[in-house]
């Protein structure tokens, strides 16, 4: 099995995906499409790169992702680029790469909660269908501090919010953190299996830790009996825990100083650049 970095760009480097329903939309298009085969990705605001196993020359696969991307691109996207990982020491540089993207092209979100970054996948705080985390098994020696220290946050595990943590979130906070860790919405329409299970969630989660009712009904913009009948519906329980790891994670960026990103025109080395 073969490593391959692949990167994807708009025509004159317009914006790829301006806005964060079609972030969302495109980063589970490109999970859906590659699969537990991907094992990177960064999808910033004028291309996308990924890093994935394939037993050819990649070619197919970056042919698929461009094909399911270019419906929510609004800008035209060129061929892709494709590049073999030589070792594990490239494919470890890689990795600090693509988390430092958001950092890299000035981005005001901070790096761990980027939408179009991975590192929510790594530690457990996205439940996107299709994504396999085995970063793991190609690079054993990877430990949490580096991948943390990328992103600018301290070296601590990031434990499942308690009620108590979830009550404090409230209603709001909670469907914004639903709909993160499913990149759906972020406003939630329509009865897509997905959008049903991110309001089930915060339904759950709101009756287990004493959010009243009527705030969830507010925050989700729902009926009362609506409300009343999703907090039964089943939900997977890492979907569950997954909800309040994001809880967890937004309050661990909060509090923590991260530098000021600045913009540059020049790409580090990497994906062709």
């Amino acid at each position: 099995m073969n490593l391959w970095q692949l990167r994807w760009s708009t025509e004159g480097r317009l914006a790829f995906f301006p806005d964060e329903a079609r972030r969302r939309a495109a980063v589970r298009a490109l999970v859906r499409v590659a699969g537990p085969r991907l094992l990177l990705f960064a999808l910033v605001d004028d291309h996308v790169h990924a890093v994935i196993e394939s037993q050819g020359s990649g070619r197919s696969e970056a042919r698929s992702i461009r094909m399911a991307l270019l419906p929510l691109s609004a800008s035209p996207i060129d061929p892709p680029w494709l590049g073999r990982v030589e070792d594990r020491g490239h494919l470890r540089s890689l990795v600090r790469y693509d988390l430092g993207q958001p950092d890299h092209h000035g981005l005001a979100l901070h790096p761990a909660l980027w939408t179009g970054s991975c590192f929510p996948d790594l530690v457990g705080a996205r439940r996107l269908p299709g994504f396999a985390n085995r970063l793991a098994e190609q690079l054993p020696r990877l430990t949490r501090a580096e991948l943390f220290r990328w992103v600018h946050l301290p070296d601590v595990a990031i434990e499942p919010a308690t009620d108590a943590g979830v009550r404090v979130a409230g209603a709001a906070r909670l469907v914004g953190a639903a709909t993160a860790v499913l990149a759906v919405g972020p406003a939630l329409a329509g009865r897509a299996a997905d959008a049903v299970s991110a309001r089930a969630a915060v339904c759950r989660l709101a009756e287990a830790s004493g959010i009243a009712r009527a705030e969830v009904v507010h925050a989700l913009g729902v009926p009362l009996r609506t409300a009343q009948r999703l907090a039964h519906h089943p939900v997977d329980d890492a979907l569950l825990d997954a909800v309040r790891r994001r809880l967890s994670l937004e309050d661990l960026a909060a509090r923590t100083p991260r530098p000021p990103p600045v913009a540059s025109d020049a790409e580090p080395p990497g994906y062709g650049d």
